[in-house]
């Protein structure tokens, strides 16, 4: 196993500074070395640690982060730095762009994206926080809004006039896009469009005397995109941490499917890719009615892997939430009895889901429920029901079961407790949990027992029975919840005489 990125976090606030550490240290292949509270004391310790990246934020009492980049890079060039900044105004971002920084990214940046934003300036790619791109290019539509129509726009001082293709990247990256798809939008090859990043980047820094390039995250792929010589895209489904799903269609057999993609940083990883392959083979394998088969799996041109599914038409249950779709007792109570015959299925493959979540149940207008984006599963050995490797902490944050969090080895016990985090929030209407930052969210999901209050709605009261087993699968330690979800089923049909399953 190669040695771990080693990373100094400069930052004044000490929660902060914890909650990074904290983090960032679930991660095998990440280790922090030092902490540094003031512009001084980072500059010395990055010279007697040399870490490979530095999180710098930019308001560091003493010397400030920007100054105290400048030092370090003078310095130690081949060091890495992704700088923070409090706020999106146009003054702190040009201050953060003027620092030759490796990385920048808002305070608020998504936890799921912070150790990719690491993983890309490691590989001497840079990247920009989606956030900061869309305020740069709001204050240049600003700024044109104010220039005459006889007058040149967006232009600055030499040729630094961003043209329409420069523009068009810049509105690609305040969406969140990686090469591979701003490449498929230009019909370009990845390393032409790099250079046209490079060359947008450089515009945006000329104000500030420095060029460094750019990285950019996830977008959709162009519609009609062909992939393994036999499915078009023709639009995205959903996107997690670990990849994108798309719409796509059979060409020769015109049949409507679903392509679940890794993200570029996992593609490159020949463990996850392996690992990724492995699951669509179990997967094909399973055969229940509350399960999207899986059919195909491949690689395309640009070595990424797909895993190709049966595409289900029905509706989230994220989205029956989000327009506040009245769910009756009863009828939530089938909907997670199927989602429990499902994990049951695939759980008895000695695969775990690991992201349970309201989007990723789908209901059909006959309301048959399918568990979908197995993207991020993985096996666990049958005897020791634990997974093969640690370290990682991947899903979404608000269903995340504390062991998920803190990057132990999981078992189906996990896919448990995200399941009830998920019946928490429908029958309250509230997920258990809310926070600000992933940080904050990680610390209730393991520390923080979720309230009884909400379950006193006089719309959709909750009885005594139930919310006992929702609690149950919420217990912070495994041995504490159902031990499987066939019990979970069982628990629940013994509320009430409710309508068996669509099967």
């Amino acid at each position: 196993m190669s040695s771990p990125t080693t990373i100094l976090i400069a930052e004044d606030q000490a929660i902060t500074r914890f909650g990074l550490k904290c983090a960032l240290e679930v991660f095998e292949d990440l280790k922090v070395v030092g902490e540094s509270a003031d512009g001084i004391s980072v500059v010395l310790q990055a010279l007697a640690l040399k870490p490979q990246v530095i999180l710098m934020d930019i308001g560091l009492p003493k010397v400030d982060g920007i100054k105290a980049s400048k030092q370090i890079k003078d310095a130690l060039p081949g060091v890495r730095i992704i700088m923070f900044t409090s706020s999106d105004d146009e003054e702190n971002i040009y201050a953060a762009l003027s620092a030759g920084a490796d990385g920048y990214c808002l305070k608020n940046v998504a936890g799921e994206h912070l150790y990719s934003a690491i993983k890309a300036v490691t590989r001497g790619v840079a990247w920009l926080d989606p956030g900061i791109a869309d305020r740069v290019l709001r204050s240049r539509d600003e700024k044109n809004r104010k220039v005459p129509a006889a007058q040149p726009r967006v232009e600055m001082e030499g040729d630094q006039t961003l043209n329409e293709n420069q523009m068009l990247i810049l509105q690609l990256l305040s969406q969140g896009a990686n090469l591979e798809s701003v490449a498929i939008k230009f019909n370009l090859s990845a390393d032409s469009v790099a250079r046209m990043v490079n060359e947008t980047i450089a515009k945006l820094h000329a104000s500030a005397g420095t060029t460094p390039q750019l990285s950019i995250l996830e977008v959709e792929r162009a519609k009609r995109t062909v992939i393994g010589e036999r499915y078009s895209v023709d639009g995205v489904l959903g996107r997690g941490g670990m990849g994108i799903v798309y719409r796509g269609t059979h060409l020769l057999m015109d049949r409507p499917v679903a392509i679940k993609m890794l993200h570029p940083e996992y593609a490159a990883d020949e463990l996850v890719v392996k690992r990724f392959q492995s699951e669509a083979k179990s997967l094909s394998m399973v055969s229940h009615p509350n399960l999207v088969a899986v059919f195909d799996f491949g690689m395309t041109a640009a070595k990424e892997p797909f895993m190709v599914m049966d595409y289900h038409q029905g509706r989230g249950l994220d989205d029956l939430l989000d327009n506040n779709v009245h769910i009756s007792t009863e009828r939530a109570i089938n909907i997670f009895t199927q989602v429990c015959d499902a994990l049951t299925a695939v759980h008895d493959r000695d695969i775990v889901h690991r992201d349970i979540k309201p989007s990723n149940i789908v209901i059909s207008e006959e309301g048959l429920v399918k568990l979908v984006d197995f993207g991020i599963a993985k096996s666990f050995d049958s005897s020791a029901m634990k997974l093969t490797m640690t370290g990682e902490v991947v899903g979404t944050p608000k269903y995340m079961s504390p062991e998920q969090c803190m990057g132990l080895q999981l078992d189906a016990r996990s896919d448990i407790y995200a399941l009830g985090c998920v019946m928490y929030e429908v029958f309250t209407g509230k997920p258990p949990f809310i926070a600000d930052t992933f940080y904050e969210m990680v610390r209730q999901h393991v520390d923080k027992e979720p309230s009884r209050l909400p379950f006193l709605r006089p719309a959709m009261p909750v009885s005594a029975d139930l919310q006992k087993i929702i609690l149950i699968a919420l217990s912070k330690d495994p041995e504490n919840r159902f031990q499987s979800t066939s019990a979970l089923k069982t628990a629940l049909l013994s509320l009430a005489a409710v309508e068996q399953p669509v099967t």
